[in-house]
C-alpha cells in the first residue's frame, strides 16, 4: 500500500512528530510511505530522523506567501506516486484538494486541535470543502476533539475517526524514580512552543507567586518561539532570572523530564498535548488548564486540572502538590500507568486499521 503523508514543513512540533511516528510505523508495517513537505528542506531534528529511518522525502518550495504553483505542484507529486492513501496534517489540506479530486486515493485529514481553533477563515472553509466534496474523512486526536469536529462541521461524531496520540514510552520512561530526585529545588518544567497559546507569560505570573512560598523552586522551560524575547523581558521584571531557566529546543527532553517533580501546562486550547503524555510516562504529575483533549489523559489520581487562565487556581494547586510528597508519589506512579495506554505503538495501529495496512 502506497501512502502519502502531506505537512506543512518538518519543524519541531507536535503534530509534525505525530506524523514523523505514523510514517515510520506504517513502513515497519510494510506500508510505502512518503512524506510530501510544502516547504523546502530545513536541516531540523525531524528531517534527520525521517532520513535515518528510510522514510522518503519531497520538498517543494513554498514561500511565506501563498503560492497558486503549489497547487499544480502537489498535483503533479500525486500522480506520479499514485498513492493509495493521501493524508494531511496541520495546514497542507487546501493545497491537497485539487490533487484529491483527480486522485482515486482515500483521503484522510488528522485535527490536532479543538477544530474551531485549528481551522479558521479560509482555511476552515477549505475543510468544510474537502469533507463534503472531497471525500476526506477528518480524523480526531480525541474523543473530546471528535465533538469539537462534529459541533463545527455538521459531521455525526461516528463519521468521524479516532486515534489518539502516541508517545514513544521507550524513550519517555522513567529513568531516576520519583523518591530518589532532589527534593530541592522543587522543579517544574514545561516544553512547547513558545507562542500566545501555550500562554507561557500566564505561567511566570503563576510561578511568580509560587516562588515567594517556596523560593527553593525553579521552573524549566523546553521550547523556543516568537515569544521568547518578551518572556526573557517578563522574567527579569518578575525578578526570576536566578529561578527561570530557558533551555531553548533540547534533544534530551526525557532528561529534563526525569530530573522535575512537576510538569506545567497553561495553554488556552490544546488538541492532545504529546508534552503531557511524555510527561506523565516519565513519571510527573500534571498541573494543567482544561484545554481540549488534557481532560481525556490527565485525571484525579494523575493531576489537577483548573479552569483556562485562571491565575489563582493554577498557584494553588502548584502549591497543593509541593506540600505533599505523598499525594505526588502517588500521583507520578498513576501517571506512568495511565501513559501506557498512549503508547506510540497504539496509534500507528489506528492508522492502520483505518488505512487498511496489513503487517508483511
Amino acid at each position: 500500500m502506497k501512502i502519502l503523508i502531506v505537512l506543512p514543513q518538518l519543524r519541531t512540533g507536535g503534530g509534525q512528530k505525530l506524523a514523523l511516528d505514523e510514517a515510520i510505523g506504517l513502513a515497519k508495517l510494510g506500508a510505502d510511505v512518503t512524506i510530501l513537505s510544502l516547504y523546502p528542506r530545513e536541516n531540523t531534528v525531524f528531517t534527520k530522523l525521517a532520513e535515518d529511518s528510510g522514510i522518503p522525502l519531497i520538498f517543494l518550495e513554498k514561500q511565506a506567501k501563498k503560492s497558486l504553483k503549489l497547487f499544480g505542484e502537489v498535483k503533479r507529486v500525486v500522480k506520479k506516486l499514485a498513492p493509495d492513501v493521501i493524508h494531511t496534517h496541520l495546514m497542507a489540506l487546501p493545497y491537497v484538494l485539487p490533487a484529491a479530486r483527480a486522485s482515486r486515493a482515500r483521503c484522510f485529514h488528522t485535527v490536532h486541535n479543538v477544530a474551531e481553533r485549528e481551522a479558521t477563515g479560509m482555511m476552515r472553509t477549505f475543510e468544510k470543502w474537502a469533507y463534503r466534496h472531497c471525500r476526506f474523512t477528518p480524523i480526531a486526536i480525541s474523543p473530546y476533539c471528535r465533538k469539537t469536529i462534529s459541533d463545527l462541521y455538521h459531521i455525526p461524531e461516528d463519521a468521524i475517526s479516532t486515534v489518539v496520540n502516541g508517545i514513544d514510552t521507550v524513550r519517555f520512561k522513567v529513568t531516576m524514580p520519583y523518591a530518589d530526585r532532589p527534593a530541592s529545588p522543587f522543579t517544574i518544567v514545561s516544553t512547547g512552543r513558545m507562542e500566545e497559546q501555550k500562554r507561557q507569560s500566564l505561567m511566570l505570573e503563576v510561578f511568580s507567586r509560587f516562588h515567594k512560598r517556596h523560593p527553593d523552586s525553579r521552573l524549566r522551560l523546553l521550547g523556543d518561539g516568537p515569544m521568547r524575547p518578551q518572556l526573557e523581558e517578563q522574567i527579569a521584571v518578575l525578578g526570576l532570572l536566578d529561578a527561570v531557566e530557558l533551555p531553548g529546543i533540547v534533544s534530551d527532553v526525557e532528561t529534563h523530564l526525569n530530573e522535575a517533580h512537576l510538569f506545567m501546562l497553561t495553554s488556552e486550547y490544546e488538541g492532545l498535548p504529546l508534552s503531557v503524555l511524555e510527561a506523565m510516562s516519565c513519571g510527573l504529575p500534571v498541573v494543567a488548564t482544561r484545554a481540549g483533549g488534557t481532560v481525556d489523559v490527565v485525571t484525579a489520581e494523575t493531576g489537577l486540572l483548573t479552569d483556562i487562565g485562571d491565575l489563582d487556581a493554577l498557584a494553588k494547586a502548584l502549591c497543593k502538590l509541593a506540600d505533599d510528597p505523598v499525594l505526588c508519589a502517588s500521583m507520578s506512579a498513576a501517571a506512568v500507568k495511565e501513559a501506557q495506554k498512549y503508547d506510540i505503538s497504539a496509534c500507528v495501529k489506528g492508522y492502520a486499521d483505518l488505512f487498511g495496512v496489513t503487517s508483511d
